[in-house]
């Protein structure tokens, strides 16, 4: 599990290095000014300010800004070295690092994905204040309630546009499904063996 989560702090890194060149100007410095060499690699001001934004993104800098800045650049650095290191070794052509990237690629562009249709519907979705006092009385009646409506009401609210968010989704992913052209070989399927 920790291999797991060092794996995808690194990917995080080597994100946050492709996509440096892609922001706009937000520090000081030109986004393309060297901050760095680590070995052959330039580590450019532009994808530094990129990692930062990411890694402080609550704006809680810790020690000071000064403080902060050297400890990530210090982080950046091994990394990259041990990203040097890993290329060395070829890790970076070994076909289950590839399935790796491909995994990580998938779950990042699924979450995006989901993220983007929920806004969607959110947007779409009205709860009146009788829907709400509907499911509050619902709720009383299978359970003992020591919470007053106006107190329960934002809860009671956000947890109906979550469920209509859902069925929505739901529904999407029906009607997605439906209109794919899918084929499946059930004698491949059959001798596919999944438990050793």
């Amino acid at each position: 599990m920790r291999k797991r989560v060092c794996f995808f702090a690194v990917i995080g890194v080597i994100v946050s290095f492709v996509a440096g060149g892609c922001g706009s100007d937000r520090g000081r410095v030109s986004n393309g000014q060297v901050l760095a060499k680590i070995n052959n690699y330039e580590l450019k001001s532009g994808d530094f300010k990129d990692e930062a934004d990411i890694v402080f993104s609550n704006k809680y800098l810790p020690g000071g800004e000064t403080k902060a800045k050297d400890v990530l650049l210090e982080d950046i650095i091994m990394k990259k070295i041990l990203l040097q290191e890993a290329q060395k070794e070829d890790f970076d052509k070994n076909a289950a690092f590839m399935k790796e990237i491909e995994r990580y690629w998938e779950q990042t562009l699924l979450k995006l994905l989901v993220k983007k249709k929920t806004a969607e519907f959110s947007r779409n979705i009205t709860v009146s204040d009788a829907d709400v006092r509907a499911e509050y009385d619902r709720m009383s009646k299978e359970q003992a309630f020591n919470i007053s409506f106006s107190e329960a009401a934002p809860e009671i609210k956000k947890d109906i546009i979550d469920r209509k968010v859902q069925t929505d989704f739901d529904e999407w992913m029906k009607g997605l499904r439906g209109s794919a052209s899918v084929e499946i070989y059930k004698d491949v399927l059959k001798n596919v063996k999944i438990f050793k």
